[in-house]
């Protein structure tokens, strides 16, 4: 996934403008303005702001300097140096009676050495290699990380969306029993039903008040996770415009294993490193060949080894090349080597287990979709009969025929029945995301 420089400021922006609004409206006494969030709109800015995915952009820049690195040793090495030396005493020599200085006082030497590597077994080719890998595998890496905070922002909103069904639930239950409570009232004082059936009623009412608030506390969290995910501030105040809804969805188990070889980043990480460590070894089997590097040297001064006294500048330069061969290292390299090719095994079994646990996963997901159609389709029908249920239950009440036991128990499996059906659509579209995940497919800004 490449970074998008324009697409992340303007969205930013956007972000930082109506948070700014939203404080400019609590700070002028006026109504808050909720931020209107989609499922897109919030997988968007998760994975623009959090900071998991800041870190793994930062690596691909430490993959691409890795890469500058690693080629250096392709390219002439060049370097210039000079010195300065002030004598205290210059030396003097006698020569058939006469004396004269071997060089100067201040002496200074200039020098510039050139040195080109041509041959070292190999070990430069395979650090270049090793270092595209890496880069290749930092930018998988970024995709992984960005797949997973995109998972954990759009289960955030579910877990909202589900959370604001059972608020609705337990308040319309709690607006039902208040109700049921108010007719009992009057059938009380109308001397129908007795003292037993009025307390009953009004207990009812309490425990539906205390599942309100619980519910009501439980959407908090969840509002309060939500806000995390997006690496948002926690005070800010938003509105989901997407809802909880059930759209069928089927999946075949050898297709979608197939995709997800394919598209999952931590298949392709596997792969990478595995690659890197064969380029490894053979960077470190490169000690066991000859260096070859072509040399040159140009120096120029006073105090050269061309000069013998003077004060003119004398110059001269030398070339050759230069071959070193490893005779014996104590065993160094084939340490090394047996401890690198044990690594590249490891990583190969590594891949393998992550191959059975991809599997798994996607085998997983497969059964929690057709499980949850199964519930979403069974939930579906017993909400519409536990609304027949509670009609029928209170008409018979009316007309004497029915307990408030009766009324009570159909009431009871009304909101029983919603929050199942609200938490069978919750489960599918879960299922659903998980098996996007697990394929590697979840769509990305």
């Amino acid at each position: 996934m490449r970074h998008d420089t324009t697409t992340r400021v303007a969205l930013l922006a956007a972000v930082a403008a109506a948070l700014f609004s939203l404080a400019g409206a609590r700070c002028a006494g006026e109504s808050e303005a909720p931020l209107s969030l989609s499922v897109r709109d919030s997988v968007r800015i998760a994975v623009q702001n959090h900071p998991l995915v800041e870190i793994a952009r930062e690596e691909q820049h430490v993959a691409r300097g890795r890469v500058t690195e690693a080629r250096s040793p392709a390219y002439p090495n060049l370097s210039v140096s000079g010195t300065y030396t002030w004598l205290e005493r210059v030396p003097s020599a006698t020569f058939e009676g006469s004396s004269f200085s071997l060089g100067e006082q201040g002496q200074y030497l200039t020098s510039v050495h050139l040195s080109q590597r041509l041959f070292e077994g190999g070990r430069t080719a395979a650090g270049i290699q090793a270092a595209k890998y890496y880069r290749t595998l930092a930018e998988q890496k970024l995709l992984a990380t960005a797949q997973a905070i995109a998972f954990s922002a759009e289960k955030a909103y579910y877990d909202v969306l589900l959370n604001e069904e059972f608020y609705a639930v337990s308040r319309d239950a709690l607006e039902l029993a208040e109700g049921h409570q108010s007719d009992v009232r009057k059938r009380f004082e109308q001397g129908v039903v007795s003292d037993y059936d009025l307390l009953r009623a009004t207990i009812e009412v309490s425990n539906m008040r205390a599942k309100m608030i619980q519910a009501r506390n439980a959407l908090n969290l969840a509002k309060t996770t939500f806000l995390k995910a997006l690496a948002l501030p926690l005070t800010t105040e938003f509105a989901l415009t997407d809802k909880l809804g059930y759209e069928p969805a089927a999946a075949k188990m050898g297709e979608s294993l197939s995709v997800s070889l394919l598209q999952r980043p931590e298949v392709k990480q596997a792969d990478l490193q595995i690659a890197m460590q064969k380029e490894n070894i053979r960077a470190t089997a490169a000690d066991l060949y000859p260096n070859v590097s072509a040399v040159g040297t140009w120096e120029g001064g006073n105090a050269s080894r061309f000069a013998f006294g003077g004060t003119g500048w004398d110059q001269g330069w030398y070339a050759g090349v230069m071959v070193s061969f490893p005779l014996f290292e104590g065993m160094r390299t084939k340490g090394r080597l047996v401890q690198e090719r044990a690594k590249l095994r490891q990583f190969e079994f590594q891949k393998q287990d992550l191959l059975q646990t991809v599997e798994l996963e996607v085998e997983q997901a497969i059964l929690s979709l057709e499980d949850a159609t199964e519930f979403v389709e069974s939930q579906k029908e017993n909400v519409r009969q536990a609304e027949e249920g509670l009609r029928l239950a209170n008409v018979r009440y009316a007309n004497d025929m029915a307990t408030e036991l009766d009324v009570l128990d159909a009431r009871l499996a009304l909101t029983q029945a919603r929050n199942n059906y609200a938490q069978a659509v919750y489960n599918h579209m879960l299922a659903r995301l998980s098996l996007k995940k697990a394929m590697g497919a979840i769509p990305l800004p």
